[in-house]
């Protein structure tokens, strides 16, 4: 089931949406918003109160692409986990780590890591964005946080640049502030690598991202659509007004609100691979 709440603001449409779901939770709830980098590509604090206000939660978590701690004190995030008394984790400081399989550009298995914290019961917070090499990025390509940020570019199935660049700590820090880099964003960017790489890529992200969703499973999907990002996202594009919210199943919520985006949610990979009849 779908629930929808359009023209109430952002805070409004967020806690309309919650107030008839309930979550049986097996052990800890976990929160993780998109936190990838800062300003109009992250999870607003606003729309993270809304979820606070609604359901119990015991822990937000998220691994950004940048440093996450300086995305957590400068988006609000951590004076939020102190009002509410939820546990706030770095992701990309974890310790424990399972293993499961991506596909490299030549379609061969590769381990990568994911953090133990997906056993939780995932929400998934998120805000629709355009995906240069996914088409669109929603509550389940959001899972990609848990995912190692030393193997998170492998999602793409090679290592980028910009992964590598970013495994230098004090660089992680400087590019919180993401939006004012201009090289960043081209390291980010998967129109920056080689051509055969990037077709390549496009052919095996959606079973990577396909495989990362099937083995976090997250248990609720929320999107806060009051803006969005069209264009070169999901760093470099145009934020835009839609005063709308989603949630339910993930699954369900992606395939929806990739069709209210104007796409075809039967062209993006992953969710045909996740489970095309319900297309």
């Amino acid at each position: 089931m779908i629930f929808t709440s359009i023209g109430l603001g952002r805070y409004g449409n967020t806690k309309a949406i919650l107030q008839n779901v309930k979550l049986r939770s097996r052990g800890k709830t976990l929160l993780k918003p998109n936190l990838v980098a800062g300003g109009a590509a992250a999870t607003h604090p606003e729309a993270l109160r809304a979820v606070l206000d609604s359901l119990d939660v015991d822990i937000i978590a998220e691994g950004s692409a940048v440093d996450t701690k300086e995305l957590y004190s400068s988006l609000g995030y951590k004076k939020i986990a102190r009002d509410y008394g939820v546990e706030l984790i770095d992701l990309n400081e974890g310790d424990k780590w399972e293993k499961i399989e991506f596909l490299d550009i030549n379609k061969k298995p590769k381990k990568v890591r994911v953090s133990n914290y997906a056993s939780c019961d995932v929400i998934s917070l998120t805000l629709p964005k355009t995906h240069d090499h996914a088409i669109v990025t929603l509550t389940l390509k959001n899972m990609l946080g848990f995912v190692h940020p030393e193997d998170r570019s492998l999602v793409h199935g090679y290592a980028s640049s910009f992964g590598k660049v970013m495994r230098i700590k004090p660089l992680r820090k400087i590019a919180s502030g993401f939006s004012r880099f201009k090289i960043l964003r081209r390291l980010y960017s998967s129109t920056e690598v080689e051509e055969e790489k990037y077709v390549k890529g496009a052919k095996v992200i959606h079973k990577n991202i396909a495989a990362l969703a099937k083995y976090v499973k997250p248990k609720l999907g929320v999107i806060d659509g009051y803006t969005g990002m069209e264009g070169n996202g999901p760093i470099g594009g145009d934020t835009f007004v839609w005063n709308i919210a989603i949630a339910g199943e993930p699954l369900e919520c992606d395939v929806y609100c990739a069709h209210l985006m104007g796409f075809d949610p039967k062209e993006i990979g992953y969710l045909r691979y996740l489970n095309a009849p319900r297309l």
